[in-house]
């Protein structure tokens, strides 16, 4: 959108500041969970197509999820880390064949959060 193109020519140092400023609104803290399943910023919907997958696309189902669970959380003025969403996805996967192991979860879902933090 419009924002994105604006946001996008500004300075580094203003950038960094406008998200400074996005992620200081996250203030509520008081939602807990213990596994995916009881977390509310899951999709399930996305869990489920992820289960359904049986020949690639793995890759960008669990990106998709990262990026929802990240959005959900935003939105709810929840402050998520990238190892919360790092461990909600390790359990996911676990439960789901166990593909990404040895991939840098949390290196993505920090990258996840930063999209959904300039798209929302």
């Amino acid at each position: 959108g419009f924002r994105n193109r604006f946001e996008d020519k500004m300075p580094e140092h203003i950038r960094k500041k406008i998200n400074e400023y996005r992620k200081e609104r996250l203030t509520k803290t008081d939602i807990y969970w213990s596994t995916y399943h009881d977390c509310p910023f899951v999709n399930k919907q996305l869990v489920s197509e992820y289960r359904s997958i049986s020949a690639s696309g793995w890759y960008s189902k669990m990106y998709a999820i990262m990026v929802s669970i990240a959005a959900k959380a935003l939105r709810a003025q929840y402050p998520i880390m990238p190892e919360q969403i790092t461990e909600l996805c390790k359990q996911i996967d676990n439960d789901t064949g166990g593909w990404y192991k040895h991939r840098p979860l949390t290196k993505e879902a920090a990258r996840a959060i930063d999209y959904s933090m300039k798209n929302l």
